[in-house]
């Protein structure tokens, strides 16, 4: 719609003015200005709409582009929202809650998570507490297992944004260290 009124508008200015070149290249740069910007303003709402949907990511892009401040490169960190952080850190985090890691979702259907933690030498966790110390309908603290023994687990740094959080504005995402008993 907005091409057609466009391309009116230049025939309307070649047919009733006596259009010098230098104008009609105005005409048809301020034309494409206004059809990028058009398209930058729809790209900023489906944007807009994503944020509603997915209110905590902000976070975790957060926690995403400065956990490499935190951790060295080789060390091993999880996570249950581990795509956003393993896209934008660069760095290789493993899928806690199983939709893309078939070993974990096996460990989390026998209820032994905290094994995997173990076994997989993962020393460090990524994410809002609630996915690991809950057991409601977002956490997995049920799936850890009753043989699981986290001796120390120090928080290393909080990714806070204020006013976003999971569940609720007050939670920030979190890098943990993590230390198995025996």
């Amino acid at each position: 719609m907005l091409l057609g009124a466009s391309v009116k508008v230049i025939i309307d200015l070649t047919r009733n003015w006596a259009v010098s070149y230098q104008r009609l290249l105005k005409v048809v740069f301020g034309l494409l200005c206004v059809l990028l910007l058009s398209s930058e303003l729809k790209r900023t709402f489906k944007y807009l709409d994503q944020l509603n949907r997915f209110p905590c990511q902000p976070e975790m892009l957060l926690a995403s582009k400065n956990i490499v401040n935190h951790l060295a490169r080789h060390e091993r960190v999880g996570s249950f929202n581990a795509g956003i952080i393993s896209y934008f850190s660069g760095l290789n985090v493993i899928n806690l809650d199983g939709v893309v890691n078939e070993d974990a979702a096996g460990f989390i259907r026998a209820r032994t998570l905290g094994t995997y933690l173990k076994t997989r030498d993962i020393e460090y966790i990524i994410d809002f507490p609630v996915f690991w110390n809950s057991v409601g309908v977002d956490g997995f603290a049920a799936f850890m297992g009753k043989d699981f023994e986290l001796t120390t687990k120090e928080t290393i740094a909080k990714f806070d944004i204020p006013g976003i959080g999971c569940p609720d504005s007050d939670s920030s995402v979190q890098l943990v260290h993590l230390e198995f008993g025996q």
